[in-house]
């Protein structure tokens, strides 16, 4: 019997969870890279909860074995569309167990999450902060980046003063949202 190798699977359109729990129904081992997010909750006053999203919408990997009844089992799954390609290729190409295995270890550690502090590089543009000293204290603001002097971080305050107001913040002043 081979060795069973990682393929990359394309699910039916936002069909990424269900195409996994349907995958592991039939006994195939499946990993689908996500990320978590924060939200506002609607028509709550401000309240915000945590969701988790695919890191690569449209995608995810299986692991499958060319000998065994795999294939069959996948195509049996409801929302599978295909497996992943190259151009003209006769057959599917196989993703290196230890690429698969560096993301999944990605994944867990948070490293793609938004809106969480992140370890050595900080924030990423785009993260939701809160402003925690000075004049704006309490403001939720969006990170912008940390070049501009060591120690300070440029955020986008939203509807200051009538439009988006990009400003310069002490790092020791922010936290995440």
């Amino acid at each position: 019997m081979s060795k069973p190798h990682w393929y990359v699977i394309r699910p039916t359109f936002r069909g990424d969870f269900h195409c996994a729990l349907e995958m592991e129904a039939a006994g195939l081992e499946r990993f689908i890279p996500t990320y978590a997010r924060w939200t506002l909750v609607r028509h709550t006053k401000g309240r915000r909860k945590e969701i988790i999203l695919p890191l690569l919408p449209g995608y995810l990997f299986g692991r499958l074995s060319m000998a065994g009844d795999d294939f069959s089992k996948l195509h049996r799954c409801r929302h599978f569309d295909a497996i992943v390609k190259p151009l003209n290729a006769p057959r599917p190409v196989f993703v290196d167990d230890k690429k698969i295995e560096q993301l999944r270890a990605e994944c867990e550690a948070g490293l793609f999450d938004q809106g969480k502090r992140r370890g050595g590089d900080g924030y990423i543009a785009g993260d939701r902060i809160r402003i925690t000293d000075g004049p704006l204290a309490g403001t939720i603001a969006t990170f912008k980046d940390g070049k501009t002097r060591p120690g300070s971080v440029r955020v986008i305050i939203a509807r200051m003063f009538g439009h988006d107001t990009v400003t310069r913040i002490e790092e020791a002043f922010i936290e995440a949202a």
